[in-house]
């Protein structure tokens, strides 16, 4: 089966830059336009291959990494406190996995984006198991605060990458 040609609609604007490019290159139009899929292309890959932030791909958009790890965080903070707000429907093995995946994504946020350090992953863990045990509603706002600049400070790193 040949290879064939097929026409490709164009806006005009598009052609006629095409047109000038190959003109001054001294190609026929469907070879600029060839070799710029291709350098596209190999691009793209060079991306995939080298970028530290290793996109994670959703249905339609490219994410970096660190955002994927901001919303670890979240998700695992909202089970988590699911769980300690409803402790009657949940038995100690259950709320003890969720604070053991908590501590994990924290884990993988510090090491991943380096912006979370040990002595404030310990205090968060040390604020759960506080609350844990007395239901004070202190406790649970100074978690709430921690976290949120641990969070807002992830985002911020995020940001800049």
């Amino acid at each position: 089966m040949s290879e064939g040609w097929t026409s490709l609609k164009l806006p005009r604007k598009l052609y006629n830059e095409i047109k000038r490019v190959a003109e001054k290159e001294d190609l026929k139009p469907y070879q600029i336009v060839e070799k710029a899929l291709t350098m596209y292309i190999a691009q793209l890959e060079h991306t995939k291959a080298t970028d530290v932030m290793l996109k994670y791909r959703s249905t339609r958009y490219y994410h970096p990494r660190s955002i994927y790890h901001c919303f670890k965080v979240l998700l695992a903070y909202a089970d988590l406190r699911v769980m300690l707000k409803f402790p009657e429907r949940f038995n100690d093995e259950e709320i003890n996995n969720a604070v053991t995946r908590f501590e994990y994504t924290l884990f993988r946020v510090a090491k991943d984006l380096k912006v979370l350090r040990r002595e404030e992953i310990d205090m968060a863990l040390k604020l759960i198991k506080e609350y844990r045990e007395t239901k004070q509603g202190r406790v649970l706002a100074q978690l709430n605060d921690l976290l949120r600049e641990m969070f807002y400070r992830a985002v911020a790193v995020a940001g800049k990458r």
